[in-house]
């Protein structure tokens, strides 16, 4: 903040050019973010593979690649890329890579065919918080997509680690008619959602339209 004068009227902080942009943190400090980033990778990798109880595979390896390209993609997005598809893919990667990281190595006591659902949850998890990065709240087009890959990330578990019993093909076949019923929930809570969200942004005098025309 810096005066120009006794008369002068100090400029408000630009909190989003202070954080992204550098405002007041010279370029010279991202070599803290990527050293940050990278020591948080290989120390959550290093962890795994001591109680890892199967060998270091091809599949381990492309993981340890995908979490590495997240991490690059997260760092692009805190210093020059500045877009919530960056937040989604990096932190997208880093997630479902590490997840399938544990999982091979057989740190935990269930395998990846019973785990497989988890991916869905995780995603959700990322492109949640890739819809509070560019909003900077909770928006109808990001959160009730989430919403929904929670959902059936948690259904499909019921049926990979046998709570439910039945096949989930019998199930289907029995109970595909609630799939219209949920579909249906779905909409009608989107669109109370973005109506209340709608008449809140309006009354605080900001423009509506603008961003929810622009979600990418």
């Amino acid at each position: 903040m810096v005066l120009q004068g006794r008369g002068d009227v100090p400029k408000p902080l630009n909190y989003k050019s202070f954080v992204f942009d550098g405002g007041f943190m010279p370029k010279k400090y991202n070599t803290l973010l990527a050293v940050g980033i990278s020591c948080i990778i290989l120390g959550a990798l290093m962890l795994v593979m001591r109680f890892a109880s199967a060998s270091f595979s091809f599949v381990s390896g492309v993981n340890v690649f995908a979490i590495i390209a997240g991490g690059v993609l997260l760092y692009l997005c805190a210093t020059t890329i500045h877009r919530a598809w960056t937040i989604f893919l990096g932190s997208f990667l880093i997630l479902n890579g590490f997840f399938i990281f544990v999982v091979k190595l057989g740190v935990l006591p269930v395998g990846f065919r019973q785990l497989w659902p988890f991916i869905a949850i995780l995603s959700a998890i990322s492109l949640f918080f890739s819809g509070i990065y560019k909003f900077k709240r909770i928006v109808a087009v990001y959160f009730v997509p989430s919403l929904v890959l929670v959902f059936l990330g948690v259904f499909f578990l019921q049926f990979s680690l046998h709570i439910i019993k039945v096949p989930i093909r019998i199930f289907a076949a029995m109970w595909w008619p609630l799939l219209f019923i949920f579909v249906g929930i779905g909409l009608l809570i989107t669109f109370f959602y973005i109506q209340h969200t709608k008449k809140a942004v309006l009354e605080s005098g900001e423009d509506f339209d603008d961003d929810y025309e622009d979600i990418s």
